[in-house]
C-alpha cells in the first residue's frame, strides 16, 4: 500500500490539479475506512481539532475561513454523505424562525 500511495503521489505531482484531485480522492476514502468502523485518523482526530480551533476562532476567521471552505466545496466533487453532513450543520445554526422563514421562501422548490 505505501509503494501504492508513494506511486500516485509521483504521479500527482506531474499532472495538472493532480495533487488536489489525489488530496479529495484520499479524503473521501478516508470517510468511507471510517464509516462503520473504528476511526482511523492519519493525521489525529481533525473533527476535534477542527470544533477546538473553531471554538478559539475569532467570528471573522470563523466567516472567511468557512466561506473559502464552501468556495472550494463548489469546485469540489464531495460524497454525498460531507454534503448532508455539512447541510445538517448549517442547518442547526438557524433559529426555529428562521427555518421556518426559509422553509416558507425555499421549501416547495425541492
Amino acid at each position: 500500500m505505501v509503494r501504492a500511495l508513494e506511486a500516485a503521489h509521483a504521479a500527482a505531482q506531474r499532472v495538472s490539479g493532480g495533487r488536489e484531485a489525489l488530496a479529495e480522492c484520499l479524503g473521501l476514502m478516508l470517510d468511507e475506512m471510517g464509516a462503520g468502523g473504528p476511526r482511523w485518523e492519519a493525521l489525529g482526530d481533525m473533527r476535534e481539532d477542527a470544533a477546538w480551533w473553531a471554538h478559539a476562532a475569532t467570528p471573522d476567521e470563523i466567516e472567511v475561513y468557512a466561506a473559502a471552505a464552501l468556495r472550494r466545496i463548489k469546485r469540489a466533487t464531495f460524497a454525498t454523505s460531507a454534503r448532508k453532513r455539512l447541510l445538517v450543520a448549517l442547518w442547526q445554526t438557524l433559529t426555529p424562525d428562521e427555518k421556518r422563514a426559509f422553509m416558507d421562501k425555499h421549501g416547495s422548490k425541492g
